[in-house]
């Protein structure tokens, strides 16, 4: 029986989610995106289901990643939106009152540049946005390995 399922007979949603999180970031680095996908994606419709949010963030960037990975900027742009919304309430949560980050910044900035320009999601923005995540989550990239 795998963690999934476990989780599953125990009606058990915050274990379930962070069962298919953990399918979904296997699958990943098996590079199966594809797949990942589909587990991320389940965390979603559980929230949804449960009424109860929690990992969504994390599975909007993932599946956001994914796609880029994919060569699918389109969907991963409208995913990287959704991610970006939803790190701003995070961060919201957090600091009373906000805090103006550089963070914050660069989110305004590419809200601003995403509505005004009428252009498509660009790798060069997949790239920034991963960076904005490392730096937000204060991890390293590692752009050789």
């Amino acid at each position: 029986m795998t963690a999934l399922e476990l989780a599953k007979s125990l009606k058990d949603p915050i274990e379930e989610k962070k069962a298919a999180r953990g399918l979904g970031t296997s699958l990943k680095r098996q590079g199966k995106y594809q797949e990942a996908i589909k587990y991320h994606s389940m965390v979603l419709v559980i929230s949804d289901r449960e009424g109860e949010d929690s990992g969504n963030t994390e599975a909007y960037g993932a599946i956001a990643d994914y796609y880029t990975e994919l060569g699918d900027l389109e969907k991963a742009g409208i995913l990287y939106d959704k991610y970006i919304a939803r790190l701003e309430t995070d961060l919201r949560k957090r600091h009373n009152p906000p805090v103006l980050s550089p963070f914050n910044v660069f989110l305004n900035n590419y809200r601003d540049y995403r509505q005004l320009a009428d252009i498509p999601f660009s790798p060069i923005l997949a790239l920034l946005l991963l960076v904005a995540k490392c730096s937000l989550l204060d991890t390293e990239i590692d752009f050789v390995g």
